[in-house]
C-alpha cells in the first residue's frame, strides 16, 4: 500500500506456519521525522481467515515500540496522512475481491509515546496535555469486535509513566464505542497509593461532536465503586494536591454535563475527621466561574479545622 512516506525494515523472520518477527521498524512521517519505530515486533495471523480476503492479526506484540506523535499548524495529526491510506475505498468493480483486515490483540512491552502540539498554550508546572511523553507502556488491549462504526475492546493491566511524574501501575477496562456513546464498564485505575473502580461510565457524545464543547455536550453517567484516592499521586495534575497527606475514600455516581452535574448518593472521606454524605447539583463549573452554582442535600458533614485549613488551600491555590 502506497502512503508516501519512507518505511524500513532490518530484516523479517518467519516462524512456520503463520507467525512472523519484524526487527528494528522505521516509518516516516510526511516531513521526514520518525513518526513511529520498533526494536521487534511479533505478529500472529490466521490463515484460514486469507481465502475470505481478510488480514486477520490474531497477535501483534511490540518491543521497544516509540511514536512520535505531533499536530501541524492547522491541527492535523502528522499521522493522518497513514490513517487515510488505510481508509476503506469505494468497490472497485475492476477488482475480483475486496480485503479486509482486522486485529485480535495488541501487546506492548517498555513502549514510549510522546505527543507534542506547539500551537498549543504550554501548562507549566503540571501534566502539559500538549507536550506529553509516556514511558514504560506494558500491557494488552484485546479487540473483540470490530464491526462497521463501532469497536469492543478490553484493556488488560496497562502500566505507564508520565515525565511530568504521574505513575500509573494499572489500568484495565472493557469498552464499547460507537458514534453515539463510549460505555465503560469494571474500570479501575490503580497508582503507588490509589485505586480507583468506576462500575460504569456511560459517555454520549453525538458522533464526536460533543467533544467540541465538553463542559457543554457531553453528557453521561459515572457509576463510581469505593475507591481510594491518595491525593499526592494526582499532584501532576494539580501541584497543592502535595500537601493532603490522608487518603481520601468516595463512592457515588454522577450525571449529566460538566457544568450541569447532579451528584447522587455520594460518601467521601478524608483522613478521621472529614466526612460528607449527600447530593448535590452543581451548574457552571467552568469556565463561568463567577456564575458557579451549588444546590447540595446534606446528609453527614464533618470536619477539623487542620482538614479544612487543607482543603481550602488546594482549592484556591494555582
Amino acid at each position: 500500500k502506497q502512503v508516501g512516506s519512507e518505511i524500513g525494515m532490518d530484516h523479517i523472520d518467519w516462524s512456520f506456519p503463520n507467525s512472523f518477527v519484524l526487527q528494528n521498524v522505521y516509518i516516516h512521517d510526511l516531513q521526514g521525522d520518525t513518526m513511529l519505530a520498533w526494536d521487534r515486533a511479533k505478529v500472529t495471523i490466521d490463515l484460514m481467515k486469507l481465502f475470505s480476503s481478510t488480514i486477520s492479526f490474531r497477535t501483534v506484540q511490540f518491543s521497544g515500540m516509540r511514536a512520535n506523535l505531533s499536530v501541524d499548524s492547522l491541527q492535523v495529526p502528522n499521522f493522518q496522512f497513514f490513517v487515510d491510506a488505510f481508509k476503506p475505498k469505494e468497490e472497485d468493480d475492476s477488482l475480483s475481491w475486496q480485503w479486509s483486515m482486522n486485529i485480535e490483540s495488541i501487546a506492548f512491552n517498555q513502549s514510549n509515546i510522546t505527543y507534542r502540539n506547539p500551537y498549543k498554550k504550554d501548562v507549566v508546572g503540571k501534566l502539559n496535555p500538549n507536550d506529553l511523553n509516556v514511558s514504560d507502556i506494558n500491557g494488552r488491549v484485546y479487540v473483540s469486535s470490530f464491526l462497521g462504526d463501532s469497536v469492543h475492546l478490553y484493556v488488560d493491566n496497562i502500566s505507564m509513566q508520565e515525565k511530568s511524574g504521574l505513575v500509573v501501575d494499572t489500568i484495565s477496562a472493557v469498552l464499547d464505542i460507537n458514534t453515539d456513546r463510549i460505555y465503560v464498564k469494571d474500570f479501575v485505575l490503580a497508582t503507588p497509593r490509589s485505586h480507583l473502580r468506576f462500575d460504569q461510565i456511560v459517555v454520549n457524545h453525538d458522533n464526536f461532536k460533543a467533544f467540541d464543547d465538553p463542559m457543554n455536550r457531553l453528557r453521561g453517567v459515572i457509576n463510581i465503586a469505593p475507591s481510594v484516592l491518595h491525593p499526592a499521586d494526582f499532584s501532576s495534575l494539580h501541584p497543592p494536591l502535595d500537601v493532603l497527606f490522608d487518603d481520601v475514600r468516595i463512592s457515588g455516581s454522577i450525571k449529566g454535563a460538566p457544568n450541569d452535574l447532579q451528584v447522587n448518593g455520594m460518601n467521601i472521606s478524608y483522613g478521621a475527621d472529614t466526612k460528607f454524605q449527600g447530593s448535590a447539583w452543581l451548574r457552571n463549573i467552568y469556565p463561568d466561574t463567577k456564575n458557579f452554582y451549588i444546590d447540595a442535600n446534606v446528609n453527614r458533614l464533618s470536619s477539623s479545622p487542620l482538614d479544612i485549613a487543607d482543603i481550602l488551600y488546594v482549592s484556591i491555590a494555582r
